[in-house]
Parts: structure tokens; C-alpha cells; sequence
């Protein structure tokens, strides 16, 4: 296999065996509650939460530093050791509780140990997403859901506590490799680690929805992971299967709908796909309980919003800023937003019981109208702006053979020029007259991401203008 293949395989799925260890470790319907006992488990999964809420927490405050840390050799590489160090350990930690008798309080501790560890490797694949172009970040974000949902579902021919901990440990081992020929330092300086941040009003309208999104349905699960205070029955094994084929399903079809349109059917599902999610989310309680086949397939259904709602969110924050700090930052805030609302909804739930899915059925409901009025139809300039877009490329589309040429000739000035494949990505569309606004919009990254690459193009370039952009294409 040679090395571009290598690396290619590496960013489509090496974050997947890092998902199947989080599928495993919160997932109400694993098979490794059902090896440790729902109460045993318990004390792990509340740990290992707040070992993800302490790390976050650090990505957030500490994301200059962390993110030199990680860019730099050979610091890059000491920091995903160490990562995986505290992951693996904190699991054979786990592994020999049972062996050597230890209190059942050490359980916490490891799984404290193993949050803080997968985190900071979570961070770690923010980094390296980040520098890829949008479909492949899409792409990557849906093959990696699909791979951890598979090994997830390996998981049920685990016969004891042993091999949870040995899997759940090749698993992480799997994604910490996956890291290494993809630690992101090609071609990457001091002025990018120095860089401003991005504005944060940016930033948060390019992942409000997806992020909105999955911390709902993350307070969701936590609502409803112990069925005893939910007052729902529990049939795990219909539940893992429905897990299985709803995840599944919504990846695969993520996974070629980002292959075959790229960021037009991220936008798609953006603005169409998560709206239905939640929908999904807000009634699949009560179709569940008509039983039956009816049951199945509404778990199935409700499997597939939450898997959209995290490969839109975990993708949009990775791809929402232009710096290495300003990706980390997000990254963690996805990591804290996510974790903490599962964490409140456990708590919170012996104390509410069944008023939890009145809770439940209120946020989504303000989430769907949030989502309808932000959605609502354009003003009638933003109306007259897009007619003008799209009659320009109706034009350009009507001249291919121009098109091609234009595309070909900004393909060789990057690869001449040694750009990102970001980088490439923005000057295909500059070389094409879009705006810097158009070229945020189709790229579905922040107008103040679009100025950096633009500023680092001119730069590797050596020019000071479009019109000398242009001239170096025509050159070509």
C-alpha cells in the first residue's frame, strides 16, 4: 500500500475505533452494560464523563498551548502517546479490578483516566479534519461513524470484562495509529499557530444547529439511560439492533452523499436533514409505544438523527475555524456541550422521572421552531444576491469547456505552489470570481477562515492581488 492510500484510509477511518470505544462505554443498550451490571457500569460511565468534561475543559481554555503541542515534532507525537497511554491504562486498570478484588470506587478512577486519554486523542482528529477539504471532511466524519458502528457491533461476541478492556484497548490503539502519518505539521508555520482567532460570531453560525442538535439528543440519552427512574422497559437486544441499522444506515447514505456533492449535501442536511432528526427524536416516544415492528423501527429511526446530528456537528466544529487554537476551542465546546447535557439528564432523571420526557418533548419542540425561524425564506436582497450567484454560474456551467480549463490550470498552480488541500479549495473557487462570502457559503466555513487561506495563498504564491492570481492562472 502506498503512502498517499495509506493516508488516505487513515483519514476515512481511523477515527471510527475511537467512536466504537464511546458507543461502547455510553450506549444504554451495549453489551458491556449487561458484562459489568447496569449499577457497576454506572459509577465508570459517570467518571468517564467527567474525565471528558475536565479535558474538554482544557482543550477550551488551554487551546494555544495544546494545539502548539500537538502541531510541533516531535511534541506532536509525545502528546498522542501520552493520550494513549491514559486511555489504555485507565481500561487494564478497569480489567483488573475483578481479578485482585479492588474497591469498586478504583472502577471511577479508571474510567476518569480514560475520558481525560480519548479526548485528548478526539482533539487530536479535530486537528488533523480540520486541514481537510470539506468533502473530504464529510466524507471522513460519516466512514468513521460507519467503522465505529461496526466494531460497536462486534461487540456482542465479548464473553467476559477481560476482552471489553483488551477490545475497547485495540480499538484505541487502532485510532492513536491512525493519528500518527496524519499529524497535521506538513507545510505548517509559526503564523499559523499565531494567527487571530476567528470571531466567534462566525463560528457559532456555522455550528449552532448540528451542535444544538446533539446536545439535545445527548440529554435525551442521558434521560433515558437507566430505565428504572425513565420508567420505559428496556429490550437491549432489539435496541443494540436497532442501534446497529439505524447508525448504519444514516452513515452509508452520509458517506455517498458527501462523496458524490460535497459541502451542496452538508447544506442539505443542515438545513432539511436535522430539522427531521429532531422531529424524529421528539416523536419516536410515543410511536414506540405501539410495540411490535413499529417499535423497532422507531429505535432504528431515532439511532440514525442522533448519528446525523453527530457527523454534521463533529464535522461543521472542525471545519467552522481557520486556526489550529480557534478548531480546538470548538472542538471542546462540542466535547463539553455534549457530554455535560448527558451527564445532567442521568442526574436529574431520579429526581424527575417520567416528567422527563416532558422535558424531553419541550426542548425539542424549541429547538424545531428555532431551526423554522432561522430557516425561514430570505430577505429580498439575500433573495436578489442568490439569483445573481446563480445566474453567473448557470453562465459559467453553459462555457465547460472554460470551467475545465480554469479548474485544471488552479490545480497545477497549487500543486506549483505546494497549498493545503484547503488552500486548493479556495483558489479553485477564486479563480472561478466568487466572493469571499459565496466562497464561505459553498465551502461551509466562516467568512474570516476564507481571508486566512486567501492571505496564505497570496503568500506561498508571492503575489498581492487577484488580477496577478488571475495572470499566474492564465499562465498555466
Amino acid at each position: 500500500m502506498n503512502n498517499a492510500l495509506l493516508k488516505r484510509a487513515c483519514t476515512l477511518m481511523g477515527a471510527g475505533p475511537l467512536f466504537a470505544v464511546g458507543l461502547l462505554t455510553v450506549h444504554n443498550a451495549s453489551p458491556i452494560v449487561e458484562l459489568f451490571g447496569r449499577i457497576a457500569h454506572t459509577g465508570f460511565l459517570a467518571c468517564a464523563l467527567a474525565g471528558v468534561i475536565i479535558a474538554a475543559v482544557a482543550l477550551v481554555a488551554q487551546a494555544r498551548s495544546i494545539s502548539h503541542a500537538i502541531w510541533k515534532n516531535p511534541q506532536g507525537y509525545i502528546v498522542i502517546l501520552s493520550a494513549l497511554a491514559c486511555s489504555v491504562i485507565g481500561l487494564l486498570f478497569l480489567l483488573a479490578i475483578p481479578a485482585i478484588e479492588i474497591d469498586g470506587r478504583f472502577a471511577s478512577v479508571s474510567g476518569l483516566v480514560m475520558g481525560i486519554g480519548c479526548t485528548v486523542l478526539a482533539g487530536a482528529w479535530a486537528l488533523t479534519l480540520s486541514q481537510e477539504d470539506s468533502r473530504t471532511a464529510f466524507q471522513a466524519s460519516a466512514t468513521s461513524v460507519l467503522v465505529g458502528v461496526a466494531l460497536y457491533g462486534t461487540s456482542a461476541f465479548l464473553p467476559n470484562q477481560a476482552s471489553y478492556a483488551l477490545f475497547s484497548a485495540s480499538c484505541i490503539f487502532a485510532s492513536a495509529a491512525a493519528l500518527l502519518p496524519l499529524k497535521p505539521n506538513e507545510g505548517k508555520d509559526d503564523e499559523a499557530l499565531a494567527a487571530p482567532d476567528d470571531r466567534v460570531a462566525y463560528v457559532i453560525s456555522r455550528t449552532w444547529r448540528p451542535l444544538a442538535g446533539t446536545t439535545l439528543s445527548a440529554l435525551v440519552l442521558g434521560l433515558i439511560w437507566n430505565p428504572l427512574y425513565a420508567g420505559i422497559e428496556l429490550d437491549t437486544g432489539m435496541l443494540f439492533a436497532a442501534s446497529l441499522c439505524g447508525s448504519a444506515a444514516i452513515s452509508i447514505v452520509c458517506a455517498v452523499a458527501f462523496a458524490k456533492a460535497g459541502v451542496r449535501a452538508a447544506h442539505v442536511m443542515d438545513r432539511t436533514g436535522l430539522p427531521i432528526a429532531a422531529a424524529i427524536v421528539l416523536l419516536c416516544p410515543y410511536l414506540e409505544q405501539l410495540g411490535g415492528g413499529a417499535l423497532f423501527i422507531s429505535s432504528s429511526l431515532k439511532e440514525a438523527a442522533f448519528a446525523l446530528f453527530l457527523i454534521m456537528t463533529w464535522t461543521s466544529c472542525c471545519k467552522a475555524a481557520s486556526t489550529p487554537k480557534s478548531t480546538l476551542r470548538v472542538a471542546g465546546t462540542f466535547l463539553l456541550c455534549a457530554t455535560a447535557a448527558m451527564l445532567l439528564g442521568a442526574l436529574i432523571i431520579p429526581q424527575i422521572g417520567t416528567a422527563g420526557r416532558i422535558l424531553n418533548s419541550i426542548v425539542l419542540i424549541v429547538y424545531l421552531a428555532a431551526l423554522a425561524f432561522l430557516n425561514s425564506p430570505v430577505k429580498p436582497q439575500e433573495a436578489t444576491d442568490d439569483a445573481k450567484e446563480s445566474n453567473e454560474e448557470a453562465e459559467r456551467e453553459a462555457t465547460p469547456n472554460i470551467s475545465a480549463s480554469i479548474a485544471q490550470n488552479a490545480e497545477r498552480l497549487a500543486k506549483a505552489g505546494a497549498l493545503s488541500p484547503r488552500e486548493t479549495e479556495v483558489l479553485a473557487l477564486l479563480a472561478r470570481g466568487h466572493s469571499y462570502a459565496k466562497i464561505a457559503q459553498t465551502l461551509y466555513v466562516s467568512d474570516n477562515t476564507v481571508k486566512t487561506h486567501v492571505r496564505n495563498i497570496y503568500r506561498k504564491l508571492k503575489i498581492e492581488s487577484r488580477e496577478e492570481l488571475f495572470d499566474l492562472i492564465d499562465q498555466q
